[in-house]
């Protein structure tokens, strides 16, 4: 009796290893490959090939033929390229009013363009007096009536000196102080005035012929 007992736990504990070894089976996770892996040719990475810049190449060549110029110009790598077109004599660069001058020829003998305003001046000359009359040698070496303010001496209404050199009354609207209702607004040539009826206040019309505001009657 004692015997077949044992026999049946030996038996009862065998069963429930088996059992616990299927359930531990069971729960393992499967060795699948989810993202396959490439080959080790496929990843390596395509060779570039370098064009062969040695001397007596084709690259080398037309490097020297000045196709391969960063510059954008043939032979001129000093610069890139970059530089930009001078104007022609004596304009300063970017006076277009000079350039349009120039273009047109517009001036008479013995005198040119002014750099800045293409109005026409005489040049400084090379000897003494480098320039006629009372007028005096700019730092752009043509002959002009001021360079300051301080040089307009000769008229007490025309104290500012503009940008081609001429002494004026005006540069603007805050320099026409004497006439304020009549004359209020700088006028291109230097002067205060008017020019339309928008530049009147207080009712008074722009008389167009003499430049100047007045109220009517």
């Amino acid at each position: 009796m004692m015997e077949r007992a044992a026999r049946w736990r030996r038996g009862f504990v065998a069963s429930s290893l088996a059992a616990s070894a299927l359930g531990w089976s069971g729960c393992e996770p499967l060795d699948l490959e989810l993202f396959p892996v490439a080959p080790a040719d496929a990843s390596a990475p395509p060779l570039i090939e370098v064009p062969d810049a040695s001397p007596g190449s084709a690259v080398a060549d037309a490097g020297s033929a000045g196709v391969l110029d960063a510059g954008g110009k043939d032979g001129d790598a000093g610069d890139g390229g970059s530089s930009l077109p001078q104007p022609p004599s004596p304009c300063v660069l970017g006076a277009r009013a000079c350039e349009a001058c120039v273009r047109a020829d517009a001036c008479p003998a013995g005198q040119v363009c002014h750099p800045l305003t293409g109005d026409c001046v005489p040049p400084c000359a090379s000897s003494t007096p480098q320039c006629p009359g009372a007028l005096l040698c700019s730092s752009l070496d043509v002959c002009v009536e001021c360079e300051r303010d301080d040089q307009c001496t000769r008229d007490d209404d025309e104290t500012r000196c503009a940008l081609g050199g001429e002494c004026v009354e005006c540069l603007t609207n805050a320099d026409c102080t004497d006439d304020p209702l009549e004359r209020p607004v700088c006028l291109p040539d230097g002067e205060c005035g008017c020019a339309s009826n928008a530049d009147c206040s207080g009712g008074a019309i722009c008389e167009i012929d003499e430049r100047h505001c007045e109220i009517e009657d």
